[in-house]
């Protein structure tokens, strides 16, 4: 199985209701969710309030990462209120990282993070080092997970603040 992975033109607004729950299985072969504009021109949102679900995928090995949301080329982004539960804590955890960036103008807040195998937020520029930039990670609970929020390969300007940290091994910033 692959990642869903749609083609995207124009602004994409995702609400999830209270209970919906995307899963990813054992045999997945990509990312959870692959959503990507390569345009710079619009916005997605994920807001409401239901689970990614990467515990059964499985986790990274040298060259791939089986990150449960990819996110990349949109002019802003917003995700908020979701839970992306990859197991009990990092030890137990599937896939990689829960969230991966590498876009401009992003907010992550009010969302839970629970036993992210990797970092629950990974923020990285791109190859050009242009697009990266610009992420407030705010609110947020992060529970068992190895590393809390990083930011790689010349990613620029982010905040994180008002968040809580339990049970984690790496953290940045509060």
């Amino acid at each position: 199985a692959s990642a869903v992975a749609p083609t995207v033109s124009g602004h994409l607004s995702i609400f999830l209701e209270p209970g919906a729950v995307i899963r990813g299985s054992s045999t997945i072969n990509n990312r959870l969710w692959f959503l990507s504009d390569t345009s710079y021109t619009y916005n997605l949102s994920i807001t409401g309030s239901g689970t990614f679900d990467g515990s059964l995928m499985p986790n990274s090995t040298p060259g791939n990462a089986w990150d449960i949301l990819y996110t990349g080329g949109w002019k802003s982004i917003k995700i908020d209120g979701q839970t992306f539960y990859q197991g009990a804590d990092y030890r137990t955890a599937g896939s990689d990282s829960s969230i991966f960036i590498t876009n401009e103008n992003s907010v992550i807040s009010n969302n839970t993070f629970i036993g992210a195998w990797d970092l629950a937020i990974y923020l990285s520029g791109d190859a050009s080092s242009a697009n990266g930039y610009d992420c407030r990670i705010l609110g947020n609970k992060f529970y068992g997970c190895q590393g809390g929020v990083g930011a790689k390969r010349e990613f620029r300007k982010f905040v994180v603040s008002g968040n809580s940290f339990e049970r984690c091994i790496i953290v940045t910033g509060k």
